[in-house]
């Protein structure tokens, strides 16, 4: 089994990005979540309480609002 690194994402990237992010690594990183966990949660329809998973085709989004509401961030 094969493992790629991803760079731990930061709060200025997800203040400066795209509206809807994907769960993974995005959200999942930002929640504070491993891959499988990530993943697990987004079975559930919600990553992190308030923050609601949103399916785009086959792709699992989340919401930058919800995200940054959910860590605390002013984005004003």
């Amino acid at each position: 089994m094969s493992y790629t690194h991803t760079r731990p994402v930061t709060v200025k990237a997800i203040v400066e990005g795209p509206p809807v992010v994907p769960v993974w690594p995005t959200g999942g990183q930002a929640v504070g979540r491993g891959r499988r966990s990530t993943y697990e949660a987004a079975a559930t329809g919600e990553l992190a309480p308030g923050v609601p998973v949103l399916r785009v085709g086959q792709r699992l989004k989340v919401r930058r609002a919800d995200l940054l509401r959910y860590l605390g961030v002013d984005a004003a």
